[in-house]
């Protein structure tokens, strides 16, 4: 179960995808914990997106 404040306003398609995010970390949400499913993501947030997921799949 998605637990980001805006799950309501992920689409059902993503839904699956935001669940892994939330279980494996590698998406931890902006200020407040939301997941900002129609927003742009910075730079930042990609680079960090990224190493988490490669850090999560060499385990």
């Amino acid at each position: 179960m998605l637990k980001y404040p805006d799950a309501g306003s992920i689409s059902d398609y993503a839904k699956d995808a935001a669940l892994y995010c939330q279980t494996t970390g590698s998406i931890g949400g902006r200020t407040g914990g939301v997941f900002a499913p129609q927003e742009t993501a910075t730079r930042a947030e990609v680079a960090a997106i990224i190493q988490r997921f490669i850090e999560t799949v060499l385990k």
